[in-house]
């Protein structure tokens, strides 16, 4: 029907990389120059603004497939069938508009001052997408997320909808809440 496409913001990827080798590049001059004692009471810190920002920067995504959307922010994800979808708007980004629950997507950002300065000769355009290819990954804004959601939409509606008993999912991301705990309980770490 359409290839699977995955929006995520490609400065905040760009961003976490750079502080993912900071945040290393400091662990090996902490544990070299201070020592192995020195670096398990302070490294947590350090790995504990680096999980923030990953929090806030990597893990909004907004996936696109021919069967779901799924919505993933920094606590919880959202998986959406075609069937529960209804619609989309802009209120300080993009919200989901569901049968069941409005769901704000922190991967489709509003547009920002250079996206803005763009704008005024018209609405950014949508990126050529592939339909050959499987799987996309786009750096949208909320705008033109919401009208390649609307043009998908329409898709579906076009090739008729089949389950109509299935729901909207919401999951904890455990995984990097755990580490989170982790990082946290290490800062308790006394100097050895």
């Amino acid at each position: 029907m359409h290839p699977t496409i995955k929006i995520a913001s490609a400065p905040a990827r760009y961003g976490t990389y750079f502080f993912a080798v900071l945040a290393l590049a400091v662990s090996i001059v902490t544990i070299t120059r201070d020592g192995v004692s020195v670096a398990v009471a302070a490294l947590p810190y350090v790995w504990l603004v680096f999980w923030a920002i990953f929090m806030l920067w990597w893990m909004p995504r907004l996936t696109i497939a021919p069967d779901k959307i799924t919505v993933r922010n920094m606590i919880f994800s959202w998986t959406v069938p075609w069937e529960r979808y209804t619609g989309a708007r802009l209120n300080l980004g993009l919200i989901l508009e569901t049968r069941d629950i409005d769901i704000r997507a922190a991967a489709a950002r509003p547009r920002t001052g250079v996206r803005n300065m763009k704008a005024q000769y018209g609405p950014l355009q949508l990126p050529h997408i592939d339909e050959e290819v499987p799987s996309q990954l786009l750096d949208l804004d909320s705008s033109q997320t919401a009208e390649l959601l609307r043009t998908y939409y329409e898709r579906h509606l076009e090739a008729g909808l089949t389950d109509t008993t299935a729901k909207v999912e919401r999951k904890l991301n455990t995984a990097p809440l755990l580490a989170a705990l982790v990082l946290l309980l290490a800062t308790f770490i006394p100097r050895l």
